[in-house]
């Protein structure tokens, strides 16, 4: 219930805190704590729009610690996660949904994937 929206909250608070410290492995634990909150809301609520969002606001911030990190693919991935739960409830011209989108492709450009990051996805 609320308890575990509001500690999801806190979680997603403190990884975003260790991210902006480059603390990325503190980050990421935080992160991942609050996703599986956040997707136990979501299964429970499979309707809620706020709740896709706010689970696919947290795995961008996961796929920011892996674009960081270097690690492309696993970016890539967790984006388009991202992009299949904000596309469920925002329009493919939302801010929001380009903006991940830019993000896979620059991702997609970091691995040489040149013709694959002009197609977005």
């Amino acid at each position: 219930g609320d308890h575990n929206k509001n500690l999801a909250t806190v979680l997603n608070n403190l990884a975003c805190v260790y991210l902006e410290l480059d603390e990325l492995e503190k980050a990421m634990d935080a992160f991942s704590e609050c996703l599986k909150i956040k997707s136990q809301i979501l299964e429970e609520n499979p309707d809620d729009k706020t709740a896709r969002l706010s689970l696919g606001a947290v795995l961008c911030n996961v796929a920011c610690i892996h674009t960081k990190k270097k690690h492309y693919l696993s970016a890539i991935d967790v984006y388009k996660e991202a992009l299949y739960l904000q596309k469920s409830v925002l329009h493919e011209k939302h801010r929001s949904t380009w903006n991940v989108l830019e993000n896979i492709a620059y991702c997609y450009l970091q691995i040489h994937a040149y013709e694959t990051s002009l197609s977005g996805a």
